[in-house]
């Protein structure tokens, strides 16, 4: 009997510390983080096709020629520009930000 329940309590505890290291692996999937340049991408692309044409571009057209690194006509996640920074992130964080 108590050879069982050292085995249980064995497994248990096996089974707490793995398990969430387990379960915090990326595994390829989406876990509600996506990319950088996801949500632009998201957000632009009306056909969704995973990428944005001129077309479906609101900003300048400089601005797209600018972000279109391998000149394809399509903005891909990965040439999305960065998102604006909001006003509460202070990117020395040495102080509030300057009024």
């Amino acid at each position: 009997m108590r050879k069982m329940l050292l085995i249980a309590v064995v497994l248990i505890m096996g089974y707490i510390l793995v398990f969430p290291a387990y379960a915090s692996e990326d595994r390829g999937g989406s876990r509600g983080q996506e990319k950088p340049g996801g949500r632009f991408v998201n957000h632009l692309d009306s056909d969704k096709d995973g990428k944005v044409s001129r077309s479906e571009f609101d900003g300048p057209a400089d601005d797209f020629d600018k972000f279109d690194a391998n000149k394809d006509e399509y903005l891909s996640e990965n040439e999305a520009p960065p998102p604006p920074q909001s006003q509460g992130q202070n990117s020395d964080r040495r102080g509030p930000p300057p009024r």
